[in-house]
């Protein structure tokens, strides 16, 4: 994803909008566990692998998230990925996604979720596109 937004700009991301993205006002935004929760989809072990693959972004891989088993997530906003960090503070790394709702939201339109873990199906549910034009 890293490569796709270096190389052509924004992603597109679909994604589980919740509680925590309703009352987000900055820092890094992560997916809170919920007792009976059945959009948690990773095993820790899977946790453990994708946070390793995401270390290694840099690296071209043809794997896609079925080869990790990851299954199809509730999706309920869209947003664009613009970019990626690393927050020093929490040692934590994060995707930057602007918003739709303008300047006055968030981080002045944007907000920062936590890279790495498919927190509220970030990083399962992507589209980039190649336009093609025609004469």
């Amino acid at each position: 994803m890293m490569k796709e937004i270096r190389a052509n700009g924004p992603v597109i991301v679909d994604f589980e909008a919740a509680y925590e993205f309703f009352t987000y006002n900055g820092g890094v935004m992560v997916e809170s566990p919920r007792e009976n929760d059945t959009t948690q989809l990773l095993t820790d072990e899977m946790e453990e692998e994708v946070e390793e693959l995401s270390t290694e972004a840099d690296e071209q891989s043809d794997n896609t998230y079925e080869d990790y088993n990851l299954q199809w997530q509730t999706a309920t906003h869209s947003c664009l990925i613009v970019g990626w960090g690393f927050d020093e503070q929490d040692e934590m790394k994060y995707w930057i996604v602007r918003n739709s709702y303008g300047a006055d939201w968030g981080e002045e339109g944007n907000f920062r979720v936590r890279r790495g873990l498919n927190d509220f199906g970030f990083e399962g549910n992507l589209v980039a596109f190649d336009p093609v034009l025609l004469a």
